[in-house]
This record gives C-alpha cells, sequence and structure tokens, in this order.
C-alpha cells in the first residue's frame, strides 16, 4: 500500500484516524467520480481508495489514465490522501475482512463513499448494499452514489473507452470533465521532421494504456508547466513504412528546445484526420504543416471557450 499526501504527491506514513474514503478504481477520473468526491469532501479528512494499477493484472480491458495522471487527476479534485493498494494483496479477502480487517483495523476510517455499482471482496462477491451492512457492523457510515448522467447517458468509463477508440476525444472530454491525455518520456525518433522543418516529438503509449483511433489530432502540450499548441499523430505511420508498431508522433506548434528524456503531457482536443498513407515524404511533411496550422486554430478556439 502506498499513501500520497495531496496535493502535492509526497509519500505519507499513514491515513490519520477517522479520514472518509472514496473507494473505486476510478480509471478516467469521469465527471461522475468527481460527483463521489464531491460527496466524500463534506466530512474532511478526505482520501481516495484505489488499485496502484487502474485495471486488473492481465485484464483485456485498456485503461485511460496510469497511475502518475489519476494521482495528477485527484489532486485537482481537492482531495487530500490517495491510497493506492496493490489488487493482489487485497483480492483474496471476503467481504468481512475487507471492511473489518482493512476499512475498520488498517486503515481507521470512520466513512465511506462509493458509487452504486462498486464492488468489494474475493470474486467481488459485494456489492454497495453489502458493503453499507457490513459498514454500519463496524461504525463506519457508508454512503452510496447513484449513477451520474449527461444528456440521459449514464457516465462510466467503458463508455469514454467507446469514444476514444472512435476518435471522438471531444465526447470523451464532456463526460471526462478534462481532455483525455497521454503522459511520458520524449524518445528519439529517426528525425525527418527536421530535414522538412517540421520537427516533432516521438512518445510510446504505455502498455495497456488505450490506444485512440488512428489519426490527427489536435492537442494542447503541457511542456514545464507551459502549454502549446500540438499536431499529434497517433498510429502507425505507413508513408515511413514503420511496421505494426503504434506511435504517438507531435509536431509542437511554436516551440523549439531538446525534450528527449522529458515526460510532457499531450492533451487530445479534437480529431482532424485520419491516418493515411501519403505519396513520399514530402508530402506527407506537406501535410503536417497544413494540420499544425488547423490544430493551432482548434487549441485557440478550445483555450478560449475554457476562460469563457
Amino acid at each position: 500500500m502506498k499513501i500520497y499526501k495531496l496535493p502535492c504527491c509526497l509519500p505519507a506514513d499513514a491515513l490519520p484516524a477517522g479520514c472518509t474514503a472514496a473507494l473505486g478504481n476510478f480509471d478516467g477520473v469521469h465527471l461522475g467520480h468527481k460527483a463521489l468526491f464531491e460527496e466524500a469532501l463534506k466530512t474532511p479528512p478526505c482520501a481516495v481508495w484505489t488499485f496502484t494499477e487502474p485495471a486488473k493484472p492481465n485484464s483485456p480491458t485498456p485503461f485511460l489514465t496510469d497511475a502518475k495522471e489519476r494521482l495528477r487527476l485527484f489532486s485537482l479534485c481537492g482531495l487530500d490522501y490517495a491510497v493506492m493498494e496493490d489488487f493482489s494483496l487485497v483480492k483474496n479477502l471476503s467481504c468481512e475482512e475487507f471492511v473489518g480487517e482493512y476499512l475498520n483495523k488498517r486503515l481507521r476510517l470512520s466513512r465511506v463513499v462509493c458509487g452504486f455499482n462498486y464492488r468489494f471482496g474475493k470474486g467481488g462477491r459485494g456489492n454497495a448494499e453489502e458493503l453499507k451492512r457490513l459498514c454500519g457492523k463496524y461504525g463506519i457510515e457508508c454512503t452510496v452514489i447513484p449513477p451520474v448522467t449527461t444528456e440521459g447517458r449514464e457516465i462510466s468509463s467503458s463508455i469514454i473507452r467507446e469514444m476514444i477508440l472512435c476518435g471522438d476525444t471531444e465526447g470523451a472530454e464532456k463526460l471526462l470533465g478534462h481532455p483525455f491525455s497521454l503522459t511520458s518520456p520524449v524518445i528519439h525518433g529517426k528525425s525527418l521532421g527536421s530535414l522538412f522543418q517540421t520537427p516533432t516529438v516521438n512518445q510510446e503509449i504505455l502498455q495497456g494504456m488505450i490506444i485512440p483511433k488512428y489519426g490527427v489530432y489536435a492537442t494542447a502540450v503541457t511542456v514545464d508547466g507551459k502549454v502549446f499548441p500540438g499536431a499529434t499523430n497517433v498510429g502507425i505511420r505507413p508513408t515511413l513504412n514503420d511496421g505494426d508498431k503504434v506511435n504517438c508522433e507531435t509536431n509542437i506548434v511554436g516551440f523549439s528546445g531538446d525534450l528527449y528524456g522529458k515526460d510532457i503531457r499531450i492533451d487530445f482536443l479534437k480529431m482532424v484526420r485520419d491516418e493515411q498513407k501519403f505519396s513520399d515524404k514530402s508530402a506527407l511533411f506537406s501535410q503536417i504543416k497544413k494540420d499544425a496550422e488547423r490544430c493551432r486554430m482548434i487549441f485557440t478556439e478550445h483555450s478560449e471557450r475554457n476562460r469563457s
């Protein structure tokens, strides 16, 4: 178990006795999750309890946010602590053990908040009503949050995944309450962009993370706290004959400098076109310049809309 003090994300030895904890997987940290946090924050100090990894080991379901990104988003939600547990250490606990030994004795919680569809205990046998019953037995207050909907649709991580796989990052942002993003170190590419005056940065998509539909996206690129417009291609770069390896390559508009090895965050704002194969490299990089200008305009519109 790792405990972090938020918003600084520094390690902590233990939770203060009597904390409230929001329980869940929280992949994506979407608007439904934020409604749960708002309820939990009514009785501070407030922690979020989740797993170190956003998906069970060997799960075929791709994740939306890794541990580092979830910590960043938890901090933005105003939570005081984050408890990140290794799934393997709690998966075999019975429902009674999870509440009595883990939540009550180990974490010393006074209140928990969960979603209507929360599952716990070995094999996920316990549901929200069982959690409420067992918490009552140990003197822990339990609040269950009903589904959160928008435009008649229930907000869920699975729906957001479907949108991202279809390239609908605008729709995903409406349900997330923030753009879908990728944060990873800049790696060495083929340096072909510089030859055509369109330098780009390359990033690997973390294993297990969702891969958006192949194509070019208008993005917001955060480098050392500063935000730049970006034109990001996700795909296999068919013009360059890169094989089947998926790459995330971004032309950062208005930025120059060496970013190799540095973590940068790419916020996906809007898909502008599908990935395509061009007749030659010159045609490809000519299109990248056009994409960059269109993406810059989308970035400006997105920034102005968020300010209003």
